[in-house]
């Protein structure tokens, strides 16, 4: 069997751009990271109709950063267990 190694940097930018892609990529909690994709669609879509208020666009950037950094420190783990 061939041991795919994940790239953690690209886990990060996935998971900067629409937090769960990165869970996704790395094939570790892929569950939730559907579940985060959807969420950013919905919120996405609610903010770009104005039901949001502006503030939400900080705080999901602060996640998306958050997400971003475990999305590579979940690869990192997925490829010292190969």
């Amino acid at each position: 069997m061939t041991k795919v190694i994940k790239k953690p940097w690209l886990a990060a930018i996935l998971n900067l751009l629409l937090s769960g892609l990165g869970y996704v990529y790395v094939g570790k909690r892929v569950g939730f990271g559907i579940a985060l994709v959807l969420w950013g669609v919905i919120l996405f879509a609610m903010m770009s109709s104005q039901q949001i208020p502006p503030m939400m666009w900080l705080d999901s950037f602060v996640l998306s950063i958050l997400f971003a950094y475990d999305g590579y420190k979940t690869a990192q783990e997925v490829n010292m267990n190969k």
